[in-house]
């Protein structure tokens, strides 16, 4: 997967781009490929503000943002909310075949 990680700060140290990706490859253990990923990093006020979008070859993009004090907290919560809403997009085909075969 390719991850492009856009930053509005003054510099993102190559520690922080490494966390970044390895986190974003981490994904993909849910068992779906994904075509890319994105990480944007921005300064609001006293606060980080993170937004991460995976790109699929099929169906819409999943997107997830979060606000911290803490750059890493922030990449981290985003991370978590790509991880339950990949789940709760697998889930959703298996409980409708479950619906379906519970009708007949």
């Amino acid at each position: 997967m390719q991850i492009e990680i856009t930053s509005r700060l003054t510099e993102t140290p190559s520690a922080l781009r490494e966390y970044i990706s390895q986190h974003l490859q981490d994904l993909q253990r849910f068992g779906e490929d994904f075509e890319g990923g994105e990480m944007m990093l921005n300064t609001e006020g006293p606060d980080f503000h993170c937004e991460g979008i995976l790109r699929r070859h099929r169906g819409d993009a999943i997107v997830a943002s979060d606000s911290n004090a803490d750059l890493r907290c922030a990449v981290d919560n985003v991370v978590a909310k790509l991880g339950r809403q990949i789940l709760k997009s697998k889930e959703k085909p298996a409980a409708k075949a479950r619906r379906r075969r519970s009708a007949d």
